[in-house]
């Protein structure tokens, strides 16, 4: 079972508690090794551009020089192809997304708006099912794992979240 229903910043006050307090701790951990950040269950909108735009914000030097690793993943192909096109209609953008975010990262492209290329060429997409085996993965220190796992029974939650705790970096 999935669930597609999403905006950007849905939620406001965790991606505010991304912005405020995660990210920067992450900026500052030890280790001069690259950054990785995992947006699972990505949906179709809100879910990794918000993350990614809290990232392009903290952490501009090192996503300029490849220091940053941003990876979204989902389940469903078309959720995929649809968070790479990164065309989103008017009715979605008035989800949530706030008008200075609008103007600083998206093109109208009449009946479509865009997100920039800079912000999409960010992101790797890639599918995957939380549920089937995983392929190889990258240590990331943050993990964004929202509005998933409570569709699932126990036995799976239990797995999905000894898989993601695996998936942190030691010093995440």
């Amino acid at each position: 079972m999935t669930n597609a229903e999403t905006s950007f910043f849905r939620d406001p006050l965790l991606f505010d508690e991304l912005r405020n307090w995660v990210l920067p701790s992450c900026s500052t951990r030890p280790g001069a090794g690259a950054r990785g950040f995992w947006c699972a269950a990505c949906s179709t909108q809100g879910r990794s551009p918000t993350a990614w735009r809290c990232c392009s914000r903290l952490f501009p030097e090192a996503l300029a020089a490849g220091r940053v690793r941003l990876i979204a993943t989902d389940v469903s192909r078309r959720n995929l192809e649809r968070v790479r096109a990164g065309c989103y209609t008017r009715g979605e953008i008035n989800r949530g997304l706030p008008a200075a975010m609008l103007v600083r990262w998206f093109e109208d492209e009449g009946g479509c708006w865009r997100i920039h290329p800079r912000l999409r060429e960010l992101v790797e997409l890639r599918h995957l099912s939380l549920i089937d085996p995983w392929p190889a993965l990258p240590s990331v220190d943050l993990l964004l794992l929202r509005n998933v796992l409570l569709y699932w029974p126990m036995d799976r939650r239990e797995l999905a979240l000894a898989r993601a705790a695996r998936q942190l970096a030691r010093t995440a």
